[in-house]
């Protein structure tokens, strides 16, 4: 993050700590948006204060925030456009009804004389469907021909985050589609400042996670008479495969030794607490693994590390960087 900051990238933050972290980085105020669209009254005198100018909204209450606190504020309507092939929507949370809510929070926020910007929307994280993109970006014309009306001064499109990001992931496609429907209705002589949020296609496949088979457990079927396999692994659900509290199956196990030559049996791989819960993958064929062998997982950069480690204090993994000779 320090190295895209000395760069010149700008930030989406989503808390006073976020803020104090970036601005301790060096970051201009003016490269900081408040993007957390419901927050505490005192961080946005914080932000205030820091000299930030751009904050997300998408409720009336928090325009009554702005209005008393900070009425110079740059504002950002976010309006929901969820794409529900996306491992997680955003619109049960963020977002107002782009038809219902968001002329009469724009009415609203003209007469108390407040200061509306922009649009931003968010299809969802990990989005595959390139067409939820144009759809978003045709309802923001139409938000910004609205806020035109009514006599705001519309300038800045943020199109949200949720980009594909994993090795041979669809992002060329999703890039694509985002680009023409940007020329379509956004296009350079508008004058239009196009930001977005793509965290997730900045890491996630930048990681990889080798994680050791600590405990095995056989376990025999008493009708079939088959094996079945059962590894306990320095990792879990309390830590790195954090997502999967969300129910997202994203994690394909692969092995650093090689299994050809081995009996293959179902097999499940578990985490590292005590909680029953604490489960990664179920009823996968893998060959016969021993304790101590490495089982190895891809693209795992986003909502990894970060994660909360609540569950019986098992420490974060350790941290390799590796760089090859031709990208030195």
């Amino acid at each position: 993050m320090k190295i895209l900051s000395s760069l010149g990238i700008g930030f989406d933050c989503a808390s006073k700590e976020e803020i104090k972290i970036v601005l301790s980085w060096g970051v201009d105020p003016s490269r900081i948006i408040f993007a957390n669209s419901k927050k505490p009254l005192s961080y946005i005198k914080y932000a205030a204060n820091q000299g930030i100018e751009l904050y997300t909204f998408d409720n009336e209450s928090e325009l009554y925030k702005f209005k008393k606190v900070y009425p110079s504020a740059k504002l950002i309507l976010r309006f929901k456009c969820d794409d529900f092939v996306s491992d997680r929507v955003m619109g049960s949370k963020f977002g107002c009804d782009a038809v219902a809510e968001a002329p009469a929070l724009m009415n609203l926020a003209h007469s108390l004389k407040l200061n509306i910007v922009g649009v931003s929307f968010h299809i969802g994280t990990n989005c595959l469907s390139p067409g939820a993109f144009k759809k978003a970006i045709f309802i923001a014309h139409n938000l910004f021909k609205l806020g035109d009306s009514i006599g705001f001064h519309m300038h800045i499109l943020d199109i949200g985050g949720g980009f594909p990001g994993s090795r041979r992931s669809t992002f060329d496609a999703v890039a694509s589609v985002i680009n023409k429907s940007l020329d379509d209705y956004f296009p350079i002589d508008s004058n239009v400042s196009i930001i977005a949020e793509p965290g997730r296609y900045f890491t996630q496949s930048a990681f990889t996670l080798a994680t050791q088979i600590h405990s095995k457990r056989v376990i025999s079927d008493p009708v079939t008479a088959l094996y079945r396999n059962v590894y306990y692994i320095n990792d879990g659900v309390y830590g790195t495969f954090f997502l999967k509290v969300y129910n997202l199956d994203l994690y394909t196990p692969t092995l650093l030794s090689d299994g050809r030559f081995r009996e293959r049996r179902s097999s499940s791989i578990l985490g590292a607490s005590n909680n029953p819960l604490d489960v990664i993958k179920e009823n996968i064929i893998l060959p016969d693994l021993d304790v101590g062998e490495w089982i190895i997982f891809k693209n795992m950069g986003a909502y990894t590390m970060s994660a909360p480690r609540p569950s019986n204090l098992f420490p974060k993994p350790k941290l390799f960087s590796i760089l090859n000779k031709s990208s030195m």
